[in-house]
């Protein structure tokens, strides 16, 4: 909430700067060289406490009996000069003036029912160079501390309470045995029954009409061929699988005899033996062994049997299936047969 100056006229053509740190108090602009009596009414503050020359330090201050003071820093800022205050002992202050050129920024501290510290304060901005104008003297509206409120003693001891119980009446609440009279009279009813309209309903006795006329039936039934399908009772010949096939035996390349060279006869008259054939050295070395002979690998193949083969049959259990396949060949004649035969009789009596 802003609280603008009860007396002074505010400047609003000068810019007061920003607020204040601590306590975030917007500064307003005051014309001239004003004092907390120009500014606040006289109950709003006790007595003005100016310092001029501006400095910082620490201030004493005595007024009433009451005693206290007032710290103030003064520095520099970006803009000029601006300062700080911390308020000790019984006093406060509702307001402070910071008086700088020909304006001066006043700081409402009203609303916190004083205050004892706050940061940042200055002077107007000088239009000609937007920095503050030189700070010329501080002045601060003083008020007593306000006291704190003493709180209410409580009396420690507790109150008596009287251990006598209260006395109960036992007389019990008379009750009034007179019933609540019921009235007799009955709820009359209407006799009167709700009237039915005899009238039925009208039912269309017209029946629905139905097409008496059959759905054609086509006597003539569908021809069947009597022809029984010929069957090639010529078996399909079977290329046998040799078996047991016996490699050929191997070529063994047989060196052809170099022919011998005639040797002289032996004269008779000569007492020198002859020289016999040339010496044949023994050894242990065995003829060649050849490979038995590998049995080549043939893949069993299913030939189905479509007539009676009995030059192939070389076991009983062959003869007796070809036997048998027979016998079914020629069962599956006579039925096509006698199949034929019945049809053509039918049609015959037809």
């Amino acid at each position: 909430m802003i609280h603008t100056p009860a007396l002074a006229e505010i400047n609003n053509d000068i810019d007061p700067g920003p607020p204040t740190t601590t306590l975030i108090v917007q500064p307003f602009v005051v014309d001239g060289n004003p004092t907390c009596a120009d500014i606040l009414p006289p109950d709003s503050f006790w007595f003005e406490f100016k310092i001029d020359p501006p400095a910082s330090g620490t201030f004493p201050i005595e007024q009433g009996g009451l005693t206290g003071s007032v710290s103030v820093v003064i520095y520099q800022d970006t803009l000029g000069d601006a300062f700080d205050f911390l308020f000790a002992g019984d006093f406060v202050t509702s307001g402070v003036i910071a008086k700088g050129g020909s304006y001066a920024n006043f700081y409402d501290y009203r609303p916190f029912n004083g205050a004892p510290v706050d940061t940042y304060l200055h002077t107007p901005i000088n239009p000609s160079n937007n920095k503050f104008f030189g700070l010329s003297h501080i002045s601060f509206c003083i008020i007593e501390i306000p006291a704190t409120p003493t709180p209410t003693p409580v009396d420690p001891t507790p109150t008596p309470v009287d251990p006598t119980p209260t006395p109960v009446d036992p007389t019990p609440t008379p009750v009034d045995p007179t019933p609540t009279p019921v009235d007799p009279t009955p709820t009359p009813v209407d006799p009167t029954p709700t009237p039915v309209d005899p009238t039925p309903t009208p039912v269309d006795p017209t029946p629905t009409p139905v097409d008496p006329t059959p759905t054609p039936v086509d006597p003539t039934p569908t021809p069947v061929d009597p022809t029984p399908t010929p069957v090639d009772p010529t078996p399909t010949p079977v290329e046998p699988t040799p078996t047991n096939t016996v490699p050929p035996a191997p070529i063994i390349d047989t060196p052809t005899p170099t022919p011998e060279e005639p040797q002289p006869s032996p004269d008779p008259t000569s007492t020198e033996v002859p020289p016999g054939p040339p010496a044949v050295t023994a050894t242990n070395t065995p003829p060649p062994t050849l490979a038995p002979p590998q049995q080549p690998v043939t893949t069993p193949v299913l030939i189905p049997v479509t007539g009676v083969d009995l030059g192939a049959a070389t076991t009983p259990l062959n003869m007796l299936q070809h036997l048998l396949v027979n016998v079914g060949i020629s069962l599956l004649g006579l039925a096509m047969v006698f199949y034929g035969i019945s049809t053509k009789f039918e049609k015959t009596l037809k």
